[in-house]
């Protein structure tokens, strides 16, 4: 019909409708601030913001922003630093010279401890430390819980024949079920 109009071409006329991708300049603007703002976002978290699939949100990602996602690693937690170190060795010392004249049988003398902390967080997996960084980009780091982390102490003194149990709670009552012969914080000096 078109023919009989006069009509040459076989291609059609230019005409509105779907753009041929949705991979275009604002739509990467859009997927690289989403990225910045937060990221450890997921892949279907930017799919569904944007209106995007999947597969063209994957495809922005690494051919246009040449972006990956990678784990974050694990650096430890420096507990001692040097200053801690030579104080830790300068008491000690003094308490050999403090105890060496009167030989082995001051041993009994001395009561010795230990301590660990409970954190009341649960470390995150390792899925959840994943974020994108570009191509160039340093793998991210992450610390180990510190001293600022939020935790309970337990506490264990020992001095022969008796130990005593100290707990930051304040909750004793336990503690008979573990040892029958615990001494508390407020007893020692009756020792």
């Amino acid at each position: 019909m078109e023919f009989n109009e006069g009509k040459e071409s076989l291609s059609d006329c230019p005409r509105p409708g779907r753009p041929k991708s949705c991979v275009n300049e604002q739509t990467i603007a859009s997927i690289k601030k989403d990225i910045d703002e937060d990221s450890h976002i997921s892949v279907r978290e930017l799919s569904d913001t944007n209106g995007l699939s999947y597969g063209t949100v994957h495809t922005i990602i690494n051919e246009h922003l040449r972006m990956k996602k990678v784990c974050a690693r694990w650096i430890p937690h420096f507990l001692l630093m040097v200053d801690q170190k030579r104080e830790r060795v300068r008491c000690a010392t003094e308490l050999l010279n403090i105890f060496e004249p009167h030989g082995p049988k001051r041993l009994s003398d001395i009561v010795t401890g230990d301590e660990t902390w409970f954190l009341y967080f649960i470390i995150p997996p390792k899925r959840l430390n994943r974020m994108w960084v570009d191509g160039q980009g340093d793998r991210p780091v992450v610390l180990r819980p510190g001293f600022q982390s939020r935790k309970r102490i337990f506490t264990v003194f020992f001095k022969w024949p008796t130990c005593s149990w100290h707990f930051a709670s304040r909750h004793y009552n336990d503690c008979h079920i573990l040892c029958p012969e615990c001494v508390f914080p407020g007893e020692i000096s009756n020792q």
